[in-house]
């Protein structure tokens, strides 16, 4: 070791073996009583920054979940419009803090320690670091990792293989102790984020009713609310605000956004009994119970209803429209839909169609031996099956109890509705050499006969119904409950199929606007035809129906993500809690600092947590490059001896280490350093 530099032993014993020693002067150190402000700024500093850091990811992950988002709980799930990716990056982020966090934190821990260890070499406390107990608590407090946590375990459990282990500090075991907490939690982070990644999903939920709505909602429903039953219909267009206009006083009063939540349709049986009792006299029965739909005359008033039927029928109408439900009701709803769920209730028709052919020919089986089939140019037909249809006349229309079309007037009150046609398309033919192939499609029930194309035969039952459904944006129906109405109520709506129908012989207009429909066998033409002909109904029978305000409001559906709350709650606990061991490191630390009243405290953190302490004690304390006759010197270490391992010691360091303070002033002779001397504290 070169004679410049003098070795300061970390033995209690006057002689270092192995290690050559050269006289070096001790002076009582100045006083260093006083508040340790640098280190106080320090800890918290680094306390205040680490609790920011595990605190704003988790108050962003809240924030954005619930208050930048909407967020509703059903049950054990939260619903957030938030996406799911974005949550789960700002999720990562969170648990990334919380994985890096142990080894920042256990360095604010190590002002405690440096204050403590302080305070028992001041005071002359008898439990005080042994080496290996200093050492335990260097690897513990620098490391802070499972390994570190493992050496200090197996010692604290009496398991290091020393046969003697003096008790150990309170820094050393509360070290150890809070190393194994904080690497608990960090597995429990990473775990609960894990299991928070595997949980939160894309989901489609509904967001409760704004006030708004729900107040237009109940002005809705209080429009309606001592009417009966039958008549719990509303026109939009007698709604008013006002109430100082005597001109408007038996106008009913709602908010202006009452008229949105009437989205419903029923017949305003209102109406169709003012038409009875104006029409008693003077008119048919037929007309009288028409509510509307005939006036009595030859020609009949089909001018003033025919048009809007035809513009609802199309889904042009401003008024209302033609709905399918998930069950193949045909529903009159509200032309403009809003962006919210509600349930409602509504007039419709399900059609129930079958092709009958089969049981009105027999021409299509090999060997047929029966009555003759007809020329070529006609098919002859005679329904002689469970359907009851007289499908002689090829009639299309209403049909009474013996299968007879009958116009609206004569078709008895009935529910369900019954309804046959011949229907004969070019689309279905199967020519063979210029004749038909009398070969009958099952999937359509079309029989091609000769030169006139294909015949089908249908019965159809039309049950009308009120029908409770779901709506759900844009464009979802769902039946949630249906009611059959009287037979006489149910007769109304044949009086629709009067004008634009040919009932004549061989036209049908349903089988014209859905030619070469049917073909695939997962829609079969006869399911086709029943969903046009109660289209149609439904659409020319919306001059009878007057608004309903919906029954109740189911909110909003949206896209978002859904939480599983549980382990939503669990991993938002594991990083609060880890939240409050960091602050109450922090506290610890900083308490014992400012108590102990002694500014060498971060130095003494130095000296636990870096080995440069122990260097600098072993083989000298580093210089700057200094210059000597304008020449830099850039060697910073004391010496170019090759350091020895294990050199031999002389006493087992049992004993507990004291803190001192020691001034090491440089020896004279030495060149060059005549005036250095440094600050080292010793451990003896």
């Amino acid at each position: 070791m070169s004679n410049r530099y003098a070795h300061i032993s970390t033995k209690s014993s006057n002689s270092y073996d192995g290690v050559a020693q050269e006289d070096a002067a001790l002076q009582t150190p100045p006083d260093t009583r006083g508040r340790p402000y640098r280190a106080l700024g320090w800890v918290l500093i680094k306390g205040v920054g680490l609790t920011l850091a595990l605190l704003l990811p988790l108050c962003l992950l809240f924030w954005y979940v619930y208050a930048h988002n909407d967020a509703v709980k059903l049950g054990k799930y939260v619903f957030t419009t938030a996406p799911v990716h974005e949550i789960l990056t700002v999720s990562q982020i969170t648990s990334k803090v919380a994985e890096k966090i142990v080894v920042p934190a256990m360095t604010v821990f190590a002002y405690f320690c440096a204050a403590d260890w302080l305070r028992g070499s001041q005071d002359g406390d008898a439990t005080l670091p042994t080496p290996l107990q200093f050492g335990i608590l260097q690897v513990v407090l620098g490391s802070a990792n499972w390994f570190a946590l493992y050496d200090g375990a197996l010692y604290m459990l009496g398991r290091s293989g020393h046969s003697r282990r003096p008790k150990a500090p309170r820094l050393v075991s509360m070290s150890v102790i809070l190393l194994l907490w904080l690497l608990t939690l960090e597995a429990l982070a990473f775990f609960a984020d894990v299991a928070f990644h595997q949980t939160s999903i894309n989901a489609v939920f509904g967001l409760p009713a704004s006030p708004s709505e729900r107040a237009a909602f109940a002005d809705a429903r209080a429009l309606v609310g001592n009417l009966p039953p039958l008549d719990w219909t509303v026109d939009p267009d007698t709604i008013t605000v006002s109430s100082n206009d005597s001109a408007n006083a038996g106008a009913q009063l709602a908010s202006p956004a009452a008229a949105a939540m009437l989205l419903g349709r029923r017949v305003n049986e209102t109406q169709c009994a003012s038409w009875s009792r104006r029409h008693t006299i003077g008119l048919s029965l037929s007309a009288k119970d028409s509510c509307g739909y005939s006036d009595g005359s030859a020609y009949g008033n089909g001018g003033q209803w025919a048009p809007e039927g035809q513009r609802t029928f199309a889904n042009s109408s401003a008024a209302q429209a033609i709905a399918w439900t998930d069950d193949a009701h045909s529903i009159i709803v509200a032309a403009a839909q809003p962006t919210f769920s509600y349930t409602a209730i509504a007039s419709g028709i399900k059609a129930t169609c079958a092709s009958i052919t089969s049981e009105c020919t027999r021409c299509y089986q090999e060997n047929y031996n029966g009555p003759p089939c007809g020329p070529v140019a006609f098919l002859n037909l005679n329904c002689n099956g469970t359907h009851a249809y007289n499908s002689t006349a090829r009639e299309t229309g209403w049909l009474n109890v013996d299968g007879d079309v009958r116009g609206s007037s004569a078709v008895p009150a009935s529910n369900p509705l019954r309804w046959g046609t011949t229907v004969l398309s070019q689309a279905y033919i199967d020519y063979k050499n210029g004749r038909g192939s009398s070969m009958l499609d099952n999937t359509t029930g079309f029989l091609v006969w000769g030169n006139v194309g294909a015949t089908n035969v249908l019965h159809c039952e039309l049950a009308v119904r009120l029908v409770t459904y779901r709506f759900d944006p844009p464009s979802t129906y769902t039946t949630l409950d249906t009611h059959d109405v009287s037979p006489e109520a149910a007769q109304r709506f044949t009086w629709t199929t009067g004008p634009g129908f040919d009932v004549t012989g061989r036209a049908d207009m349903i089988g014209t606007m859905i030619d070469g429909a049917g073909q695939l066998a997962s829609d079969p033409y006869p399911e086709v035809y029943g969903r046009t002909l109660s289209r149609y109904i439904m659409a020319y029978s919306g001059t009878m129906m007057a608004s309903t305000p919906v029954s109740t409001l189911e909110g909003r559906p949206v896209p978002g993500t859904r939480i599983h709350l549980g382990v939503f709650g669990f991993y938002a606990a594991v990083i609060f809690v880890e939240v409050i061991t960091v602050c109450w490191i922090a506290i610890v630390a900083f308490v014992c600092t400012w108590n102990i009243n002694d500014m060498s405290v971060r130095a003494v953190r130095k000296r636990i947590t870096a080995p440069f302490g122990l260097i600098c004690q072993c083989y000298g304390v580093p210089r700057r490059p200094r210059t000597d006759n304008g020449v830099e010197q850039k060697k910073a270490f004391f010496t170019e001896d090759n350091l020895q391992l294990f050199e031999p010691e002389a006493v087992s360091g049992a004993t507990g280490l004291t803190l001192r303070k020691a001034l090491y002033t440089t020896p004279s002779g030495a060149s060059g350093v005549a005036h250095d001397e440094t600050w080292n504290l010793i451990v003896d």
